[in-house]
């Protein structure tokens, strides 16, 4: 466990940018999002428990938490359709409750949320992809558990946490880049070697294909590598 609260602001900074920075070293969007999940119960003061929520073309889904009642209360929001998680995902960019049984802001989420045991949330946006928004948030069971401190610090720890998402998301991007250029170049090199065509020839015919057909060249090229033929119109 990491002890944070008590310290001054920049050596709190200091820890958080460090157990940030591991975040890096996560191979997989699962991986990623239950680490950060887990740091930030440790480094945020008052937090019990946390959750993670993505918005992406229009659905709301929270895939990651830890304890029972950040994941029951994620849910709960993603199934009303109300609640501080999804106001930070859609238009602020920290939403703070010192008492969840006196916020009159989400009226259904809030009586749920109080028999479940909740009394004070943290949301905190992150900042992914353009097609793609997250939220952090973190629960106590005890009301007035987050202060000024709180805030400040897990609105820096959710900055570190988008920045691990974006360069997962680059290298994501940049991964199926090269898949598709490497099938794409194999694609040619069969209509190369069957019709007797210059490399330019061979994707000029792709291109054709993919216009003719309305079909990505990607998806063009595996087929042709899949089955040596190029989709019928």
């Amino acid at each position: 466990m990491v002890e944070v609260q008590g310290l001054s602001a920049g050596e709190a900074v200091r820890i958080v940018a460090e157990l940030a920075s591991d975040l890096a070293d996560t191979p997989s969007l699962d991986e990623l999002l239950d680490r950060a999940v887990g740091l930030a119960v440790d480094i945020v003061p008052g937090c019990e428990q946390a959750g993670i929520s993505l918005l992406q073309n229009r659905v709301v889904d929270s895939p990651s938490s830890v304890g029972p009642l950040a994941a029951t209360c994620d849910k709960l929001q993603e199934r009303l359709g109300e609640g501080p998680c999804i106001t930070a995902l859609l238009e602020a960019d920290v939403i703070r409750i010192d008492d969840i049984t006196l916020d009159p802001r989400w009226p259904r989420f809030a009586e749920a949320a109080a028999i479940e045991g909740v009394r004070s949330m943290l949301a905190c946006r992150l900042a992914t992809q353009r097609d793609k928004l997250g939220a952090l948030n973190l629960y106590s069971t005890e009301p007035g558990a987050f202060n000024a401190e709180s805030e400040s610090m897990a609105v820096g720890y959710a900055a570190h946490v988008s920045l691990a998402l974006s360069a997962l998301d680059r290298e994501a991007n940049l991964r199926r880049a090269l898949q598709s250029r490497e099938l794409i170049g194999q694609a040619m090199g069969i209509l190369m070697e069957r019709h007797r065509i210059t490399a330019s020839q061979a994707f000029d015919v792709m291109v054709h294909a993919s216009q003719r057909t309305n079909v990505k060249l990607r998806v063009i090229a595996e087929e042709l590598v899949r089955t040596g033929s190029l989709p019928a119109a």
